[in-house]
């Protein structure tokens, strides 16, 4: 920075970004926890987990999918790999 070849990097958050996404983890959790409670009837602790696991881990699954399709174990699919060495 002193140099002049970095600029100085600013606050990434504010105090009331924190505060307002601080407010909507604990929402969100709320909200979270009263569907398992009432559509899935987890009445305890365990019952919660294992479903909110098994819906994340879904979730994950869903969301990776395009890159698991683009790396089919194909040597052509590699970037790295010169297609001229082939």
């Amino acid at each position: 920075m002193e140099l002049g070849l970095i600029e100085k990097r600013e606050q990434r958050f504010t105090r009331a970004d924190i505060l307002r996404k601080g407010i909507a983890l604990l929402a969100f959790v709320f909200i979270f926890a009263v569907v398992l409670k009432q559509f899935n009837g987890a009445d305890t602790f365990w019952k919660g987990f294992r479903d909110s696991y098994l819906i994340w881990l879904i979730i994950d699954w869903y969301a990776s999918w395009p890159a698991r399709l683009s790396c089919s174990g194909s040597d052509y699919s590699n970037p790295l790999i010169s297609h001229q060495m082939i």
